[in-house]
């Protein structure tokens, strides 16, 4: 099975809201870094979208764009991906948020916790994640990597811990990369970037939803990966919701490029090593490899006992002066019983 990816941002602004770019500056930047869909996130409006159709980006389909909105509130803020109508977002209470994310799935809507742990008030009121979800099923993805520099955020850290919490409690939830783009950004600037994983050789809003709906992406600081099981002449991605035994034996590839994002080119990785987790039991590290200028591979076979829960990997590396940073996070296998 040939696997696309695609690399994507799902987190953006623009002068509809408190964003620097024109709708129509938005689109030409993306086009620009090399992203192949976009979703603009306005605060509490739509109203840049209605703009999209008309930039020939767009129009052209150098670029597919999605619908959505930041819910921008007192006590959080949360992405809602293509809902079919604007829910009202305006009487949610840290008690009652539950309520109106079920009314965004009715509107057949996806929603992202964005930057969970930013600072809240005074400095930034609502950034905070303060609502009190019952039902975690509700959410879709949690942001673990929010703007520039996501690797040197102690809240980078909170936002990971927060989404293993929640695979650890069984909800099945994604990890995503949000740039927050709000105006073009410095040389020196790098963020994690956001790439979908397809079986179709097109990009298009149908599957673009879909693999953003499934967890069929990973997140990254630059690396191009290529990540399966193959088991019992079956193939398992990420995403994927399978019994847990049919992982047990499987021969794990993973293969790691260099970015071919020309922005990130000057963030070189070195001493790379993979980790792979069932649950949070580690079941696999290889060697670190120092050089990964060129395309490089792990391969393993995992144990003949896989437990119920989820499958996932991370790479780390030593990036910008940090060593042991983490450079790639795959999104899960959900294993059922």
């Amino acid at each position: 099975m040939i696997a696309y990816q695609f690399p994507v941002e799902v987190h953006s602004h623009t002068i509809h809201s408190d964003g620097q770019f024109t709708v129509k500056e938005l689109v030409e930047s993306a086009v620009s870094f090399g992203y192949k869909g976009l979703i603009l996130t306005d605060h509490n409006t739509s109203a840049g979208y209605l703009e999209m159709p008309a930039v020939p980006a767009v129009k052209d389909r150098e670029l597919v764009t999605l619908h959505g909105i930041e819910w921008t509130t007192y006590f959080g803020h949360m992405l809602v991906h293509d809902a079919d109508y604007d829910v009202d977002w305006r009487e949610a209470t840290p008690n009652t948020i539950d309520k109106y994310m079920a009314e965004v799935q009715v509107a057949n809507g996806l929603i992202g916790i964005a930057h969970p742990f930013d600072m809240g008030s005074p400095i930034c009121t609502g950034c905070h994640w303060d609502y009190q979800v019952q039902d975690y099923n509700h959410v879709n993805y949690i942001e673990i990597w929010n703007s520039n520099q996501p690797q040197e955020k102690s809240e980078s850290i909170l936002s990971y811990e927060f989404w293993l919490d929640k695979l650890t409690k069984g909800y099945e939830i994604s990890c995503s990369a949000g740039r927050d783009w709000h105006r073009p950004d410095t040389d020196d600037a790098n963020m994690g970037v956001t790439y979908l994983e397809l079986t179709e050789e097109k990009l298009t809003q149908s599957n673009f939803k879909d693999a953003l709906r499934n967890g069929r992406y990973y997140v990254t600081l630059g690396p191009v990966v290529q990540f399966n099981i193959e088991n019992k002449n079956l193939l398992f991605l990420m995403g994927d919701r399978v019994h847990h035994s049919m992982l047990e034996s499987g021969l794990v590839s993973v293969t790691l490029k260099p970015t071919e994002l020309e922005a990130l080119k000057a963030f070189s990785v070195e001493n790379c090593s993979l980790t792979l987790w069932n649950n949070d039991q580690l079941i696999y590290q290889s060697e670190e490899v120092q050089d990964v200028s060129q395309e490089m591979s792990w391969n393993c076979t995992l144990p003949d006992a896989i437990e119920p829960g989820y499958f996932r990997f991370e790479i780390r590396g030593d990036f910008r002066g940090t060593k042991d940073t983490l450079i790639v996070v795959g999104n899960p296998i959900y294993l059922r019983k």
